[in-house]
């Protein structure tokens, strides 16, 4: 302190908190302290007489502090600061929790390689998913919705908050590569990566669609709807079998 001379203090540990206290009691020096309590609990060990303010976790923290005797306008709840390179590792983290939340609709698939999710935000306490539906009103968002908010809270992060974005609309280029293979493996035709045939008629001959099953271009639809609003029906003229085609939009 003598070395430095400082105009203010700043401590994020009980011991040099009540260290400086002491020789500010002693009148050993005249410069402001400020606590920032590292804790989400105000034990005793925090508390010292020579503080002049406290920067707190949240409102809760205040009223703890205010029982054990420390007057209000000496307490700020401005949160803890932190590095942000933890909310980095932190959002990492997120994402890679995101991978394991499957699409209720087509379970080979997780929300990811579908390509809904457009964002993840760190906001103070709470985390936000931003995620697309396929088409709107698509009914298996609000299952989407819940998986995400479970997966995140059992996993520790405790304020979770999922929003929808309508705009811009959802495409089938935001799937990837790796679920376009998932589809195909999993007996689905994936989107093709651009419209094969472009008429306008009403009765315009369908979208050249490869089967999933032996790779013939030789198919023909059958429904504009398959399992799935997202879907159409095929059938095969090789092999014969029936798929169904993620449409391409």
């Amino acid at each position: 302190i003598d070395d430095f001379k400082p105009d203010v203090i700043i401590t994020t540990h009980p011991f040099p908190t009540e260290m400086v206290s002491r020789l500010k009691l002693k009148n050993e020096i005249n410069i402001p302290l400020i606590c920032i309590m590292t804790d989400y609990a105000p034990h005793k060990a925090w508390l010292s007489e020579k503080v002049d303010a406290y920067i707190v976790a949240n409102d809760d923290m205040v009223a703890k502090m205010v029982a054990q005797g420390v007057s209000e306008e000496h307490i700020y709840p401005y949160g803890i600061p932190v590095d942000e390179v933890f909310f980095e590792e932190e959002e990492q983290r997120i994402w890679e929790i995101l991978k394991e939340v499957k699409d209720p609709e087509v379970p080979v698939l997780s929300i990811l390689d579908l390509g809904i999710v457009r964002d993840v935000k760190m906001n103070e306490d709470e985390i936000e998913i931003i995620i697309t539906p396929t088409y709107t009103g698509c009914p298996a968002m609000d299952m989407i919705t819940t998986m995400i908010k479970i997966q995140l809270v059992t996993l520790g992060f405790k304020k979770v908050k999922v929003t929808q974005a309508l705009s811009p609309a959802w495409t089938t280029e935001w799937m990837s590569e790796e679920g376009k293979r998932k589809l195909r493996e999993y007996g689905i035709a994936p989107p093709n990566p651009k419209q094969q045939v472009c008429d306008q008629k009403l009765f315009a001959a369908a979208e050249a669609v490869q089967c999933p099953h032996c790779n013939s271009y030789h198919t023909h639809r059958i429904s504009e709807f398959g399992s799935t609003a997202c879907k159409a029906l095929y059938q095969c003229d090789d092999c014969k079998e029936p798929f169904d085609y993620f449409k391409c939009h």
